[in-house]
């Protein structure tokens, strides 16, 4: 016969292996770690915080482990207005670990979280690798369209240049955007947008002007940079407005106003954007984009809150119809037209049944369908 004290002995082993063995609880690891960071006040754009949580988080699961469960958070408030930021360090880490940006690039594609700043990541991982040598890389190479797994994604890719160029050139927003110049022109704005982002989140999140940012001239650095980069460039500094001013989308309305009536409307696009990342509901994104005068403008903030919504919920073409509905009858039907643009980027196989999800009503079916093409 075992004596008893063994088997209280045994008993207590399994049961402490179990509890120490015990799975990690990897969104409450993520979610409270975001919220501090946000609680410290601390920088999260190349700031300590963030950098540390994308460790602690991967010294805890996979990458994919990681983005799958940012996935299921960054619909939430404040992880979804946040959490880009850190995906970018998951795709660099994820680059470092692999040191194949293509591979990298596939695998940030498997899950789709907080945007895409993982691809973003990827890229930055690469180009800070090369550091000053970069000149000597083909960065019209980088992205390969027939390797990815659909058009936005590819995109995503030249969009990460963009941030990528800044870092490796300290924030020369000049010969960033001299070096996007290699991109091929139907994606080039992707590159400058990801030049312009990053040295307007740099000075978000890190709290100190950098060479290109005057908090007293919003329109700098456009007021310095060649026509041709204009649109990219008001278009960013409206977002950096609204960020930067209590009044939010009004103060970027009144922004995007007083420019040059040549890019105002690429400049209140961004109040779509933004309002896909600060807002909850498809009203709330339409009345975002209520500040913005009817026609061309109108729907160009509608189309880029599309654009942004489909990349923050990875593919839902139902919460693009959901935006279609709300905005006023007068132009659902160009909503349901951008729509149907948005689609075609996201879904490289049958993105028929994705305006058949979003749509009911006959005739923005329709248009949605027809613009598939477009």
């Amino acid at each position: 016969m075992i004596p008893w004290f063994v088997v209280v002995a045994s008993v207590v082993s399994v049961i402490g292996f179990v509890y120490y063995q015990r799975p990690v609880d990897t969104t409450a690891l993520i979610r409270d770690g975001i919220i501090g960071c946000l609680d410290e006040r601390r920088p999260l754009w190349h700031g300590p915080c963030f950098r540390d949580l994308a460790d602690r988080i991967l010294a805890r699961m996979t990458p994919e482990e990681s983005l799958r469960t940012l996935a299921d958070l960054d619909d939430e408030q404040p992880v979804k207005s946040v959490c880009h930021a850190l995906v970018h360090y998951i795709g660099q880490d994820m680059y470092a670990e692999s040191g194949d940006l293509q591979d990298t690039l596939a695998r940030c594609s498997s899950v789709i979280a907080c945007g895409e700043g993982c691809l973003h990541g990827a890229v930055e991982g690469y180009l800070t690798t090369a550091g000053s040598d970069f000149a000597d890389i083909d960065l019209a190479a980088l992205c390969v369209r027939s390797q990815a797994k659909n058009e936005m994604d590819y995109r995503a890719c030249v969009h990460g240049i963009g941030h990528a160029l800044m870092l490796v050139t300290d924030g020369d927003i000049p010969g960033s955007l001299a070096a996007c110049d290699a991109i091929d022109v139907a994606v080039r704005d992707q590159c400058l947008s990801g030049v312009f982002m990053e040295n307007v989140f740099g000075h978000q999140y890190l709290g100190n002007p950098g060479a290109y940012v005057d908090l007293r001239e919003p329109r700098y650095p456009c007021t310095i940079v060649d026509e041709m980069y204009l649109a990219r460039c008001y278009a960013s500094q409206a977002s950096f407005v609204i960020q930067n001013d209590r009044r939010g989308y009004d103060a970027g309305a009144e922004f995007c106003a007083a420019i040059d009536p040549t890019y105002r409307a690429a400049c209140y696009g961004a109040l779509g954007a933004q309002s896909v990342v600060g807002e909850e509901t498809p009203h709330a994104v339409v009345q975002a984009c209520a500040r913005v005068p009817d026609g061309d403008a109108h729907d160009e903030c509608i189309r880029m809150a599309l654009y942004f919504r489909i990349q923050m919920t990875a593919g839902d073409a139902p919460s693009l119809g959901a935006i279609c509905g709300a905005v006023p009858e007068a132009r659902q039907e160009a909503c349901a037209g951008a729509a149907g643009e948005t689609i075609a980027l996201w879904f490289s196989t049958r993105p028929e049944d994705a305006c058949r999800d979003a749509f009911a009503d006959t005739r923005l079916l329709r248009t949605c369908e027809a613009a598939l093409s477009i």
